[in-house]
C-alpha cells in the first residue's frame, strides 16, 4: 500500500470539515436525513436479573415522527446491575438476539459496559424498498443523484438511541460509543461523522466504502464496481458513476475517518478477509492520522505497528488485526473494550 496517490484531506495546513462531509454525502452516502421532529420511547419488556443476575435487560420501542408520520423500531437495552454510570455502546446488529453470535452480552456486561442493540432490518430493510420501515417517513426519491441510501437510515436509528440514552441514569455520555460489523461498521463511521455525541467509533471489518481505501487494493478485494452492483441501495445513486473508476473518486475513505478524528476511532481487520483488505484498512488509519494531529490528538501510534497479527491501543486511532475470517468475535469486543477503558473520558 505504499506510494498511493491519495486525495489530500488537509490543504494549506487546514482541515475543511464541512467541505469533506459535503463530498462524501454528495458522491457516496447521500444527503443526511433530518432528525425526527419527535422521538418517544416505551418500555415493552423487562428482565431484572439477566446474564446470571448481573444485568438488567429491557426492550424499548422507539417511535419517531417525521412530516407528521410515525414509524417504530425496537431497541434492546442491557446494563450492569447496580447504581452508577457505565460506558455505553450503541451496537447495530444483524439480528435482534441478545446474546447473539456478534454480541457476547455477558462478556460485555462483565467488563462494566452497557449496550443498546438495534437490529438494522427492524429499522429499514436491506434492499431497495424505500417505502417501508422508517424509510417511508422521508419521501426519498431514488431518482435524485444525492438521495440517501440505507446506511443513512440505519445511522439515524443509532442517533435516536443516543437521544434515548441522554435521559438514562446509567449511560455515561462522555463515553458513548457506536459500533457495527461489515456494512454496519460503515454505518458506525457515518453515524459518528454525523453526531459528535459518540466519543468512540468502532468499525469492525467494514472494508470497501467503510474503513478501507479504494486506491491501491489488490484485485481480489472489493471495489466500487462490486459494491454498487450488489448493494446500490446502501449509497446515493450517484456513487455508481465511479464503478471501475476507483482512482477517480474525489476523496478516499480516510476522509470518512477524518470526520471522526476529533474523537477516538477503532478499526478491526481479519487477516483472511481479503475482500475487506486489511492492508487497505491499516493504510486508511494512517492516512487519517494527520487530521487527528490537527485536533491535538495522536492518530495511530506508528511505533506499535508491526507484522500482523497485532494491536495498537496508544493512539487516538486504535487498530487490531487478528487471525481468521470476516466476523465480529469476542476477541474483537474485548480488545475494543480494552481500548475504550484505556482512553475513556473522566
Amino acid at each position: 500500500m505504499n506510494n498511493i496517490n491519495l486525495p489530500e484531506v488537509i490543504k494549506d495546513g487546514k482541515f475543511d470539515r464541512d467541505g469533506t462531509a459535503a463530498l462524501l454525502w454528495k458522491y457516496e452516502y447521500g444527503s443526511p436525513l433530518p432528525m425526527p421532529e419527535k422521538t418517544e420511547f416505551e418500555q415493552t419488556e423487562r428482565i431484572d436479573r439477566f446474564c446470571a443476575g448481573k444485568a438488567e435487560y429491557t426492550i424499548v420501542r422507539a417511535t419517531i415522527t417525521v412530516n407528521g408520520k410515525t414509524a417504530s423500531f425496537p431497541m434492546h437495552v442491557c446494563r450492569p446491575s447496580g447504581e452508577g454510570k457505565y460506558p455505553t455502546v450503541v451496537f447495530l446488529n444483524f439480528r435482534p438476539l441478545v446474546p447473539d453470535k456478534y454480541l457476547p452480552a455477558e462478556e460485555i456486561i462483565n467488563r462494566g459496559i452497557a449496550f443498546v442493540s438495534i437490529c438494522y432490518t427492524d429499522v429499514a430493510g436491506d434492499d431497495d424498498d424505500f417505502e417501508s420501515g422508517i424509510a417511508h417517513l422521508f419521501n426519498i426519491d431514488r431518482n435524485e443523484p444525492t438521495a440517501p441510501g440505507k446506511i443513512m437510515l440505519w445511522a439515524l436509528a443509532a442517533r435516536c438511541a443516543a437521544n434515548y440514552l441522554e435521559n438514562c441514569d446509567f449511560a455515561d455520555m462522555k463515553n458513548l460509543a457506536v459500533a457495527g460489523h461489515s456494512r454496519l461498521g460503515k454505518t458506525a463511521l457515518v453515524t459518528g461523522a454525523l453526531d459528535s455525541r459518540f466519543r468512540f467509533i468502532y468499525s469492525n471489518n467494514a472494508g470497501c466504502s467503510g474503513d478501507s481505501l479504494f486506491r491501491g487494493k489488490e484485485s481480489r478485494s472489493e471495489h466500487i464496481a462490486d459494491i454498487t452492483k450488489n448493494f446500490p441501495y446502501w449509497f446515493c445513486p450517484d456513487f455508481r458513476q465511479f464503478a471501475n473508476r476507483d482512482d477517480e473518486v474525489p476523496f478516499d475513505q480516510h476522509f470518512l475517518l477524518a470526520l471522526n478524528a476529533d474523537r477516538n476511532i477503532y478499526i478491526t481487520s481479519s487477516m483472511e478477509d481479503i475482500w475487506a483488505n486489511p492492508g487497505a484498512q491499516l493504510a486508511c488509519c494512517r492516512a487519517a492520522s494527520p487530521v487527528c494531529r490537527l485536533y491535538g490528538r495522536t492518530g495511530i501510534d506508528e511505533s506499535e505497528i508491526k507484522e500482523m497479527p497485532f494491536f495498537t491501543h496508544s493512539g487516538s486511532i486504535g487498530y487490531h488485526a487478528r487471525p481468521g475470517v470476516h466476523y465480529m468475535s469476542r476477541y474483537d469486543w474485548n480488545l475494543f473494550i480494552d481500548y475504550l477503558q484505556k482512553h475513556k473520558n473522566a
